[in-house]
C-alpha cells in the first residue's frame, strides 16, 4: 500500500511537474523527491507502532554506546578513506582520458571491458569469503574462518595471476 501511494504520488507530481508546469527534469526530480520521503514518513510512523513484532523505540535510536561506536568507526573511517581516494583516482583517470580522441577514447574502453576478465574470479571469491568466513564465525570456529580465509586468497591471488598473464 505504501507502494502504491508512493508511485501514485509520483505519477501525479510527474505529470504536474512535466505538463502543467514545464518544468523539464526538475518537474520530475522534485515529485520523486516528495513521493520518496512521504513513504519514509509513511514507514517510519508504522515501525514506532508497538504491535508490530519488530518496533522502533527512540531510547534505541538516540543511544550512545561508546566502545560500539569505537568498533564501527576503526572499520568505517579508514574503509571510507579508502573509498574516497579511490573515487580520486577514477576522476583523475576520467578527466585524462576525456581530453583523448575518439579512437583512444575507445580503446580505453575496450581495455577496461578485457581488464575486467583478470577480476571475475577474485570478485567471485570475495563473496565467498564474506560467506564462508559468517559461516564459521556464527559456528564458533574462528579458526576455521582463518584457514579458509587464506586458502581462498590463495586461490584469489592464482587466478589473477594467470588471469593477468594472459589478458595480457
Amino acid at each position: 500500500y505504501i507502494s502504491l501511494l508512493m508511485n501514485t504520488v509520483n505519477i501525479i507530481g510527474d505529470f504536474i511537474g512535466v505538463q502543467l508546469l514545464d518544468a523539464g527534469v526538475a518537474g520530475v526530480a522534485v515529485p520523486t523527491l516528495i513521493s520518496r520521503g512521504l513513504a519514509a514518513v509513511v514507514i517510519t510512523s508504522l515501525a514506532f507502532r508497538e504491535r508490530n513484532s519488530i518496533v522502533l523505540r527512540w531510547k534505541n535510536i538516540v543511544c550512545w554506546d561508546a566502545p560500539l561506536l569505537g568498533r564501527i568507526l576503526r572499520i568505517a573511517v579508514p574503509n571510507g578513506i579508502e573509498n574516497g581516494l579511490f573515487a580520486l583516482g577514477r576522476v583523475l583517470v576520467t578527466s585524462i582520458v576525456s581530453q583523448f580522441g575518439t579512437v583512444q577514447i575507445a580503446a580505453n574502453g575496450v581495455a577496461n571491458s578485457i581488464d575486467q576478465i583478470a577480476i571475475v574470479v577474485v570478485n567471485a571469491v570475495n563473496l565467498a569469503i564474506i560467506t564462508v568466513v559468517g559461516q564459521c564465525i556464527g559456528a564458533g570456529e574462528p579458526d576455521q574462518a582463518q584457514f579458509y580465509t587464506r586458502k581462498l586468497m590463495k586461490i584469489s591471488y592464482l587466478s589473477t595471476g594467470i588471469l593477468g598473464g594472459a589478458v595480457c
